[in-house]
């Protein structure tokens, strides 16, 4: 990549002169640097001030999101508002299996599930008479009635 440097009599300063690149713009030599800068424009579009994130949730109208549907398939619930949507996404979707749809409240109830009802290994295992670790959720209400 060599490029002249030359000297420009009547401005009175070096400047470059233009001159063919010998790689192209999607050749591997520049792959690096891309990824560098793709993750680079990530993070400036995500440290937005208070003001800017101020800014951009008022430029949304509430009819625009009046009528926020849930995207997961087979879901089809309808929410008023973005916290309504955010908390029933937290609570339906982030640990639900993918095969049977139950839900359960932690990541790891729902990994021991898969594996305890969907895997095939698992039930071999069992079936063979290996330890195993199965974990039961129940849930005890202390109803007190006072007068």
């Amino acid at each position: 990549m060599a490029m002249e440097f030359e000297t420009q009599t009547q401005l009175g300063f070096p400047f470059w002169s233009p001159t063919r690149r010998r790689f192209g713009p999607d050749d591997p030599f520049f792959a690096y640097g891309n990824i560098q800068r793709e993750l680079l424009a990530k993070q400036v579009a995500l440290d937005l001030t208070e003001e800017e994130n101020q800014l951009v949730q008022n430029t949304i109208t509430d009819e625009e999101i009046s009528n926020l549907f849930c995207p997961i398939i087979g879901c089809g619930a309808q929410m008023k508002n973005l916290d309504d949507f955010e908390d029933h996404y937290v609570t339906r979707h982030t640990a639900s299996c993918s095969v049977c749809s139950r839900v359960y409240p932690t990541s790891r109830l729902l990994s021991i599930h898969v594996s305890e009802a969907h895997d095939s290994f698992f039930q071999a295992k069992a079936s063979r008479g290996f330890p195993m670790v199965t974990f039961y959720l129940i849930v005890f209400f202390r109803m007190s009635h006072r007068k």
